[in-house]
């Protein structure tokens, strides 16, 4: 990863809204103020989607190679406002195939000629139904890589590919397996600064009958040692280090000093951040000779490259609040800015219009690009859905939907239509746990890839699956059957089995639905029918958690409550029968009695032990096992019996977050039972936490990163049981500098002076006495009060603290 990218995820992860944007998510930066330049550069950086492109067969003509030459865009009319969809759950029947035989995350995924066409690691295979595969190219190193999107695409017989991380590089193939490779021209940028870095990324590729377009992003970002030494000599110097901020270059002396503060105005009068970024495109007609051209400075990268029946549509966006446009080529060739405002991250091409989403609204642009509003998307979940991707066919409309208050993207259902009226609404559960997914129309159906969730993506990861949807007929009945469950009450664990009746289904799901809010059983259960009399047996266990399915919580697992709960058996969206279930309550992890003598959250101690403990790091005492500990990522998110919204709901007595929230436990040796357990709201344990046993006490860290940057050092005493904390505030961005009046902080807790250093990497015993590991020095612990005596990594001790 370059260091544009570092920087750029790193503002991303330290951003108040903690956004991680693999694969995909555009939306989400969007929605989110400051956020929205970054768009620019993770269309680059990141998986985008791209609508058209991994193979096309087409034929060549002499035609004038495309250039930009903006013209006066049409003018945009006012949408009409679009009337309610019309509901219909029997559009579409769903199964599950085996889909492409690969073992790597999807890459490119699109449909031409009536083909299914996918790209995972360096294979393309393509199909006609979705079912039978066949290989089709086997593509080079550098065509992919982690942080990069490239996709290829055909051009007359002859393969066309992009990639080449920070160099935009075409590939070559006349038969998909032996591959040349050269530079994209660079020619028509103008000259950069000699203080900035030039980078040129190619991000998307597609074919139209008679040439072939690449659309990139060019990014200039701060040479920060050729600005630091052009505005600055006398601060080059060895041990000094150079920060990028928003705003300015920060020079640090070896403590980490500020020196002095450069700011990125006086580098060049255009840098509102440390890097310019601007769309490119490349066209050719041939494949061989390309021209390059650059849109306006304002449209800093593309975020769709779309094919309209002869035509490219190139989607922007901008620094004005994220909204870019639509630009689309002329008959000659050039492209023109036909819809000057507006943010389209999902588009797809339906005959000779293109559909795109604009919030639940679902809008067309014709071949005089006025915008039409089509339909209003159903709800899903009774909320409101964004479209993540769009494909359309001869069949109808298909969208992948999204709940749109959430940062990470799990799918809430897949929408389709075949007239823009009237849809189906097919909820996530049909195809697995929340999870990424697209979606590809061809002639006959729906195909749908769908993978595990991950933060801020969309792109299907695997292990995926694959579902295709066909036209239901109209004269095929719908099934009732009988659903039967043993036993009819237990305890969550406890062994389960439900049978039922269901001719003509081969296969079904199993949903667990709560009784008062609606959230369900989150390990979704799939039963395969293959008896011709529809019977059917699924042996498993009660559940032990739900899932929310509503509200700031959307998608967090929680210990199931005891009560009634109905089960229902499902196919293709449909419920064929229904049967309940009494589920007793589960042991908690902690009595209430031990949680109030320790201080932890009624809400805590009631997790079941598996849901509370999730053990990063262990030792073996004569009182016990002394762990680092914090709860299951499957735990709600808030932990609490108040709303943090609320006034007088205290962070640390109230509630805490979790991921945010730490213990350190004293554990039985043979039982495994709590005996005692320490607190650390504010101080997560996962992969920056260490523990350190000695004669008298337990020793425990947490080292503050870019999301959380303070750090801690505990100390418990093996005779006593107590303990105390000593806070460490980072001098940017603290949670504790200044101590905050809506946090509770214990009696027994310190909070020291700010401090620079990353310190707390590890702890150990040595000569010196117990030393805390940092990453540019050691320092001595003081066993009794936690206070640090500096020790470089040469050298004796000084008194030099780390408050610098």
């Amino acid at each position: 990863m370059n260091d544009l990218e570092s920087r750029l995820r790193s503002d991303l992860q330290s951003a108040g809204d903690a956004i991680h944007l693999p694969a995909g998510d555009i939306q989400g930066v969007v929605r989110r103020g400051r956020m929205r330049k970054m768009v620019s550069s993770l269309a680059a950086t990141a998986a985008v989607v791209v609508v058209a492109g991994a193979v096309w067969q087409i034929t060549r003509s002499a035609s004038t190679v495309p250039v930009v030459t903006p013209t006066a865009p049409t003018t945009t009319t006012t949408a009409t406002p679009p009337s309610d969809a019309v509901l219909d759950p029997n559009l579409l029947d769903w199964k599950q195939v085996d889909g492409p035989p690969v073992d790597k995350v999807l890459s490119a995924w699109t449909m031409q000629d009536g083909r299914f066409a996918v790209w995972s690691g360096s294979e393309v295979w393509t199909s006609t139904d979705g079912e039978a595969w066949s290989h089709a190219a086997s593509t080079p190193d550098g065509m992919f890589s982690y942080d990069s999107f490239h996709t290829n695409t055909r051009f007359e017989g002859t393969w066309i590919g992009i990639g080449g991380g920070d160099t935009a590089t075409v590939f070559r193939s006349e038969d998909g397996t032996s591959w040349d490779q050269e530079l994209l021209p660079t020619d028509a940028l103008p000259t950069s600064n000699p203080l900035l870095v030039r980078t040129v990324r190619a991000s998307f590729v597609a074919s139209t009958t008679d040439r072939v377009m690449i659309a990139g992003v060019s990014v200039e970002m701060v040479d920060r040692d050729a600005a630091v030494a052009a505005l600055a000599p006398e601060l080059v110097a060895e041990g000094n280090t150079i920060e990028v901020t928003d705003t300015a270059l920060v020079v640090h002396d070896a403590s980490g000093t500020v020196l002095r503060s450069i700011p990125l105005s006086d580098i060049d009068v255009r840098l509102t951040d440390s890097y310019l970024l601007s769309t490119v495109v490349w066209s050719s007609d041939d494949g061989l000779h390309w021209t390059m051209a650059q849109l306006p400075g304002d449209q800093v990268a593309p975020l769709s490259l779309t094919v309209l029946g002869n035509r490219f549509v190139v989607g922007t966006t901008s620094l004005n609040n994220g909204q870019g446009g639509l630009w689309a080529s002329t008959t000659s060739g050039a492209l023109r800015e036909v819809v000057p405002s507006g943010f389209f991250p999902a588009v797809g091409a339906w005959g000779d219009q293109l559909i795109a989403s604009i919030g639940q609204t679902l809008v067309a642009f014709g071949t005089d690009w006025q915008q039409q509003a089509l339909v209003l998307l159903p709800e899903v979940n009774g909320d409101v859905a964004t479209a993540d991707n769009i494909s359309a066919g001869r069949v109808g409309i298909a969208i992948a939907a999204f709940d749109h208050t959430r940062s990470s993207v799990p799918l809430q259902a897949v929408l389709f239509s075949p007239d823009a009226t009237t849809w189906q609404v097919t909820s996530a559960d049909v195809f697995g746990e929340p999870g990424n997914a697209r979606v590809i129309v061809n002639e006959a159906g729906v195909l749908v890839f769908y993978g595990p969730g991950q933060d801020g993506g969309a792109t299907p990861l695997e292990p995926f699956t694959t579902w295709i949807a066909t036209p239901r007929r109209a004269d095929e009945p719908v099934v009732d059957t009988t659903l039967e469950v043993e036993p009819a009450d237990g305890l969550p664990g406890n062994p389960l089995t439900v049978c039922g009746t269901t001719p003509g289904v081969t296969s079904l799901e199993l949903v667990l639905t709560g009784p008062e809010n609606g959230d369900v059983w989150p390990s979704h259960e799939f039963v395969d029918v293959e008896s011709d009399a529809g019977d059917w047996c699924w042996s498993g266990t009660i559940p032990t958690q739900l899932e929310t399915l509503l509200g700031p919580n959307a998608g967090h697992l929680y210990p199931i409550p005891p009560g009634t709960y109905q089960l229902t058996a499902e196919s293709g969206g449909e419920v064929l029968a229904t049967g309940d279930i009494q589920i007793g309550a589960a042991d908690p992890s902690q009595s209430a009695e031990d949680a109030a003598r320790d201080g932890v959250l009624p809400a805590v101690a009631v997790l079941p032990f598996d849901l509370r403990v999730t053990i990063y790091d262990e030792l073996d005492t004569t009182e016990g096992r002394w762990v680092l500990s914090q709860p299951s990522p499957s735990v709600p998110l808030i932990l609490g019996d108040c709303d943090p919204a609320d006034a007088g709901c205290v962070y640390g007595r109230d509630y805490v977050v979790n991921g945010e929230y730490g213990e350190v436990l004293l554990l039985d040796s043979t039982s495994g039972q709590i005996l005692r357990a320490y607190p650390l709201p504010g101080f997560p344990v996962e992969h920056r936490g260490s523990i350190l046993v000695t004669d008298e006490a337990v020793f425990c860290s947490s080292q503050g990163d870019g999301a959380l940057p303070d750090s801690m050092l505990c100390r418990i005493d093996r005779s006593t049981l107590d303990w105390m904390v000593r806070v460490f505030p980072s001098s940017v961005d603290s949670g504790f500098n200044p101590v905050p009046t809506d946090q509770y902080i214990p009696d027994n807790w310190m909070i020291d002076r700010p401090v620079n250093d990353a310190m707390f990497l590890g702890l150990k015993e040595t000569l010196d006495g117990l030393v805390t590991e940092g990453y540019l020095a050691d320092y001595v612990i003081n066993p009794m009060t936690l206070e640090l005596t500096r020790v470089p990594v040469s050298g004796p001790a000084t008194t030099t603290d780390p408050a610098g």
